[in-house]
């Protein structure tokens, strides 16, 4: 959770803000996607791994290779 928040903001102005901030900077939404939350993000993770596609930072990881 501290991660996603932004700790800068004044959660009396804009408390979305303060709470998600953050996580809205990291993983802003796709093209395709009117919104992205962290159920959207986990099942795109779970889908890679299934498919042998997961990426963990910069490195490919694949079932194939």
């Amino acid at each position: 959770m501290l991660m996603a928040m932004n700790r800068s903001a004044d959660p009396c102005e804009n408390f979305f803000e303060y709470a998600c901030g953050q996580w809205n900077r990291d993983h802003p939404i796709p093209d395709d996607m009117f919104a992205y939350g962290t159920f959207a993000f986990v099942r795109e993770i779970v889908r890679q791994q299934m498919r042998g596609e997961w990426m963990f930072g910069t490195i490919r990881i694949s079932r194939n290779h």
